[in-house]
């Protein structure tokens, strides 16, 4: 297998190869070279997943060239999951385009135009508007682009309804739901002064990514829920059912497609001109002028944007539009109520967010660098809690629901097979004291990894011979594919994982710049190459 690596864009060098397509501009498995360099500098790319021959492999070519051997690991990759994948990317990508209300499409067929620029920034516009509005939401967002969109999300859950539950219990069963985990190469819109040059892919993959994030995290909870013999919902949600709220049930298919279409197309806000421009130029957004306040006031309209854009669409179901809007109305961002709300937040909702913040951490399409992934795990860990709403009074509430952080966990890989990790000592940053590559998963979000080469002593070993897990402070040493000595050792349990690559400042300081009352960021510089 090849090895893998995240690498910042001034480490690219001679050899490396992009594991993803970056646009239509290069695609999976290309060798990088000045040009491709600065597109990704261009676009605001600032860290890419590549790929290359591992040791072993340089040294066992079978006569084959090492353009053949990366096309056949390239090729392994592309199954039917991720021909559906590919489909709905382009699909998507035809409706997050930056869109005006000054544009001829929002403009109702045989009426005089009414609507005017900043209109659907608007929390309530006037009726007048309405029909424009409609006018171009269809044609952002065709009637026939939906029925796609949610195609291929019922092709997608086919796929993990043929799947064994992934749980502690079904150890060793094959065919299990999968781990997934996706760094996708995300180009930022490139602006010739006011003017768009290039449209971006950035918001099309964040919003894919986690469309497959809650629809593999979803069939999971489906499934226990099922074997546990919970009751099935069939009617939609309804906000004022306590019952309803208070219980656990399984939902049909129907329910998990529509909220995992409202999961795709939440993002589509971003896109009003005036927003997208500030998404696409702006470098750090810490809060700390005037004009960074004004111009995060404008990035939260993105909501009365998309909100505006569905509020008369019969096509678009309830349950759809809950799942896209609900987690950005409240002021915090975190998919939980202010202290002056007290809502009910449906458990879509509450994983969308927990799966949106782990996303935008570790890949961020909006002014920040991305975190360490086992990082940003722990952020999450260390502000979650159970979810329980008070009918009553106001009652606190903790950042993410941890129940839902763990379902989310248990189909979450943070690091694909074969990456290559770094690993330093707790507590000390400053180097790092083994090189590995991922083996494999047990039942644990860390990886098993294969030491390659101790730092302190100079000794190296072959992918797959010394194998260690940190949370069990245990590791063993394998030869032919079998264990031949196990050992413990609390060096072992001492051991973190950090992305050398990503490393912007302490995660502990992070609150959701375009929600949160906080606003320090990380101090890495998007607009920087």
């Amino acid at each position: 297998m090849p090895s893998i690596e995240m690498k910042s864009v001034d480490r690219l060098g001679k050899g490396d190869r992009l594991l993803f397509d970056a646009g239509p501009f290069a695609k999976a498995g290309t060798i990088v070279d000045e040009r491709i360099i600065r597109h990704l500098g261009r676009h605001r790319v600032p860290v890419v997943p590549t790929l290359a021959l591992s040791y072993e492999e340089q040294h066992k070519t079978e006569g084959k060239s090492e353009d053949e051997l990366i096309r056949r690991f390239l090729d392994s990759q592309e199954d039917a999951w991720e021909h559906v994948r590919r489909r709905l990317y382009e699909k998507l990508k035809s409706s997050y385009v930056p869109f005006s209300e000054n544009e001829r499409q929002f403009q109702a067929p045989g009426k005089r135009k009414q609507i005017t620029k900043g209109v659907l920034l608007e929390p309530r516009p006037e009726r007048l508007y309405l029909a424009d509005i409609d006018a171009g939401s269809h044609a952002i967002l065709p009637e026939s682009t939906v029925h796609y969109l949610r195609d291929g999300i019922n092709t997608l859950y086919s796929m993990l309804s043929k799947l064994n539950v992934r749980s502690s219990e079904t150890r060793g069963k094959k065919r299990r739901i999968p781990r997934v985990g996706f760094h996708t190469i995300r180009l930022q819109s490139l602006y010739d002064g006011e003017r768009i040059a290039t449209v971006g892919d950035a918001f099309v993959l964040h919003a894919l990514d986690c469309c497959c994030y809650f629809l593999n995290t979803m069939v999971n909870i489906n499934k226990k829920r099922i074997l546990a013999g919970a009751p099935l919902t069939e009617r939609r949600f309804d906000p004022g059912n306590k019952a309803q709220q208070d219980s656990l049930f399984q939902y049909s298919q129907e329910f998990i497609v529509d909220a995992a279409l409202g999961v795709l197309i939440g993002f589509l806000g971003f896109f009003q001109e005036d927003i997208h421009y500030q998404v696409s130029v702006s470098s750090i957004i810490d809060g700390s002028s005037a004009a960074e306040k004004r111009c995060i006031k404008l990035l939260q309209r993105n909501i009365l944007v998309l909100r505006n854009l569905l509020r008369d669409r019969h096509d678009i179901s309830a349950l759809t539009r809950m799942t896209a809007l609900m987690q950005k109305v409240y002021a915090d961002g975190t998919g939980f109520p202010p202290p002056n709300e007290n809502r009910y937040l449906h458990e879509f909702v509450r994983l969308f967010q927990i799966i949106a913040v782990y996303d935008e951490l570790t890949n961020p399409v909006i002014g920040h660098t991305g975190y360490s992934r086992m990082e940003v795990i722990g952020y999450l860990r260390r502000n979650s809690g159970p979810y329980r709403h008070d009918w009553e009074r106001f009652t606190p509430q903790p950042r993410f629901d941890s129940g839902l952080l763990d379902e989310f966990l248990q189909i979450l890989a943070p690091f694909r097979a074969g990456e290559k990790v770094y690993l330093y000592s707790r507590g000390k940053r400053s180097a790092y004291i083994f090189v590995g590559r991922v083996y494999t998963y047990s039942d644990d979000t860390m990886p098993l990894v294969s030491i390659l080469k101790d730092e302190r002593s100079g000794k190296s070993y072959p992918f797959g011979r010394l194998l260690i897990h940190i949370p069990s402070s245990s590791g063993f040493f394998m030869q032919n594919g079998k264990i031949i000595k196990r050992f413990r050792a609390d060096w072992v349990g001492g051991l973190q994982i950090h992305d050398t690559a990503i490393n912007p400042g302490d995660l502990g300081e992070y609150q959701d710049f375009l929600y949160g009352e906080a606003l320090p960021l990380a101090r890495g510089v998007k607009g920087s190459f």
